[in-house]
């Protein structure tokens, strides 16, 4: 039988991607049963929504319907509703995919290193959501503004924050609270989290891609409509 892993224990970077991988392999089944039941809705709403946009820009875009718009017209349409509200469920997506996450380690851990049900990650997912909305804001704001002044800044303000989320939902902090243990976690070992934030983001990035199929086969569609469109 193979044993538990235990999450609280001090890894080098090598260790840390091997843990990783480890953790996401054996519990694959019941991790992904979360982000479908969790994340996957609201981020397919997202793709739809985006779709949708994306194929009202296509067509306005196109010859005969870009010499009847005027400037405001044209402008109007580019901020549709439907473009704010990709926004919101992409952000809202984003939110709860860095939530369930959490949620899911922090109940594995409270379990004996056992995965949860879904049912309980999201009990907790909805009981950090109000300070995640705050605590992602916060985030948003402070990183921008690190990157008004130059990218590094940026870039290591985004690190430094990185655990804030964990913080939030482990520990039941408040947001202020939340960045501020995040920043001590990170201290003096910013450079391994940033190798490790960059592995797993860029497996996070491809992953992603699942869910933006329903955007390219609605583009895609809307594209050959307005194409055979403009050829009758």
């Amino acid at each position: 039988m193979i044993p538990p892993l235990e999450l609280r224990h001090e890894r080098d970077f090598g260790q840390k991607l091997n843990a990783t991988f480890q953790f996401v392999t054996r519990h694959f089944k019941p991790f992904s049963l979360c982000l479908l039941y969790i994340v996957a809705p609201v981020a397919l709403l997202a793709g739809i929504v985006g779709g949708l946009y994306q194929s009202q820009v296509l067509a306005m875009m196109t010859g005969s319907a870009l010499n009847r718009a005027s400037v405001f017209g044209i402008t109007s349409r580019l901020f549709a509703p439907e473009y704010w509200l990709t926004l919101l469920f992409s952000g809202l997506a984003g939110i709860l995919l860095s939530l369930t996450v959490c949620s899911f380690l922090a109940e594995y851990e409270a379990a004996g290193n056992r995965p949860p049900e879904v049912s309980v990650v999201w009990t907790r997912v909805r009981q950090s959501l109000g300070g995640g909305l705050l605590l992602s804001l916060a985030v948003f704001f402070l990183f921008i503004l690190a990157f008004v002044f130059l990218i590094i800044p940026g870039i290591y303000v985004g690190v430094v924050l990185s655990l804030s989320a964990m913080a939030l939902v482990q520990e039941r902090l408040g947001v202020g609270e939340a960045i501020s243990r995040s920043y001590r976690l990170v201290d003096g070992k910013w450079w391994s989290t940033f190798g490790l934030l960059a592995v797993v983001y860029f497996i996070v990035a491809i992953v992603s891609y699942v869910f933006q199929i329903p955007v390219v086969l609605v583009t895609v569609l809307k594209t050959m409509e307005v194409l055979s469109g403009d050829l009758t």
